[in-house]
């Protein structure tokens, strides 16, 4: 059953990265529709969270702590979701996708110093893929990138990094509120960040007009996507479940190259797309 799981999860968050490219081409307010998207996800998590979840088994944590990992965690994913749909509409989602695989490098880079978790040389040789890919699509021969472009590849890999960060805090927040209702919280409370400091209303209802359904399938993909995972890490092992899932990225990038008709250097993305593949199998061993 893990696999059956797996394969779904994958298929999810396929459709995520080429959906929400495809959506944010008619967007004229990226960080209107981030909102959108990000309440329509949280609501899908409050449904799944109240499948799993028996309410009365709830406790919050005394102490601090907890709320400071939870508030600098939201932070980092609140400026990720604020900047991600900018950062689609303007570069190649073949090329993002390559560029958001910095995130568990970074994860894993912090959580080796901040949990003291071993570094061993084939996590090292993984990490070490995923920076030579980014440098690889990064880097193009025959012609220079424009200003805009450059301002959105650095600003798609500073929000990579910050999703890392994220994820590296979430092994302290689950293990503080629990995982179900942590899960809740991370989607939720970012949304404030998304928003602050305002918004029109209009461009609110201008973006849920455009996208209509298809953001609330969209943000279905996303948190269905992360259930099903959940749901298979618990009946497989993780080296093999995170691998499979982690495959999206191929798919991305020949989805963005074949089916979006994203041609900049695919030679590049595809061999780029290879070696993130290859780097993630590394570091989840």
């Amino acid at each position: 059953m893990w696999l059956t799981y797996t394969l779904i999860s994958l298929g999810f968050f396929t459709g995520l990265f080429v959906f929400s490219k495809i959506l944010t081409t008619n967007s004229k307010d990226q960080r209107a529709f981030s909102v959108l998207y990000s309440l329509f996800a949280s609501l899908w998590a409050l449904v799944f969270f109240l499948i799993e979840t028996d309410l009365n088994s709830i406790v919050f944590p005394s102490g601090i702590i907890p709320y400071l990992v939870l508030t600098i965690a939201c932070v980092f994913y609140g400026v990720f979701e604020r900047y991600r749909f900018k950062v689609m509409k303007n570069i190649d989602i073949s090329l993002f996708s390559i560029i958001l695989t910095l995130a568990p490098v970074t994860a894993f880079i912090g959580s080796s110093i901040l949990y003291k978790e071993p570094l061993t040389s084939i996590k090292i040789i993984g990490g070490a893929l995923i920076i030579f890919s980014n440098i690889l699509v990064a880097f193009q021969p025959n012609k220079q990138r424009n200003k805009s472009d450059k301002k959105f590849v650095g600003l798609a890999t500073i929000i990579s990094i910050f999703l890392g960060i994220a994820w590296m805090l979430d092994k302290s927040g689950a293990g503080y509120f629990g995982t179900p209702v942590y899960s809740i919280l991370v989607w939720f409370l970012p949304i404030s960040i998304i928003f602050l400091p305002y918004i029109k209303i209009s461009n609110i209802s201008f973006e849920l007009k455009t996208a209509s359904w298809k953001i609330i399938a969209l943000a279905f993909l996303n948190s269905a996507g992360y259930y099903l995972q959940l749901k298979a890490l618990t009946l497989g092992e993780a080296t093999r479940v995170i691998p499979i899932v982690q495959a999206s990225l191929i798919f991305t990038v020949l989805l963005g190259i074949f089916f979006l008709k994203e041609k900049e250097n695919k030679i590049q993305k595809i061999i780029a797309g290879i070696a993130c593949f290859l780097g993630v199998v590394l570091l989840s061993r």
